[in-house]
């Protein structure tokens, strides 16, 4: 065999092991993604407090690219320049209260037109006594976090090896 049919056999191979790669950790990302959903789902909390009961976990979902105008977002992503992310969210429109939930919130005053960057309106009118908060979103994704890499790495090694082996 020629030095330039070896030469060009080998970029043929290197650039088919590259999708392989990239499909294999675009699916078990896909995977995990929705994994992850599902734990952060579980234990989101449905109150009678909420608009709607349900409204904030149905809100929880993953996409791909750039992450929705959500209230609160995280992601997961490999290094590199394959623009390959998995962006998780809590939070829409109507769920708009995610991170009030996820965070709490302190006391304030609710009376209109109360401004407590002016100290207007505070202390007279209606107090809001704040809300303790309920975390899901970030102790799910701390929870999962080194699973979803290393199950990630471990599809990643087994398409290499199995590319290699042939």
């Amino acid at each position: 065999m020629a030095r330039n049919q070896s030469v060009d056999r080998f970029r043929r191979l290197t650039k088919e092991l590259q999708q392989e790669c990239l499909q294999a950790a675009h699916d078990e990302m896909q995977a995990q993604a929705g994994r992850l959903v599902g734990v952060m789902k579980s234990v989101c909390p449905v109150g009678e407090d909420e608009p709607q009961p349900g409204l904030l976990r149905s809100s929880i979902g993953f996409t791909w690219g750039s992450p929705p105008k959500t209230r609160a977002t995280g992601a997961f992503r490999p290094k590199g320049k394959n623009n390959l992310g998995v962006n998780v969210y809590a939070g829409n429109d109507e769920a708009f209260y995610a991170r009030w939930v996820e965070f709490g919130t302190a006391p304030h005053s609710v009376a209109a037109g109360s401004d407590s960057s002016r100290n207007k309106g505070q202390g007279s009118g209606i107090m809001h006594p704040g809300a303790k908060p309920k975390p899901f979103f970030w102790p799910s994704y701390r929870l999962m976090k080194k699973t979803i890499r290393s199950s990630v790495k471990r599809k990643l090694t087994a398409a290499i090896k199995k590319r290699s082996a042939e």
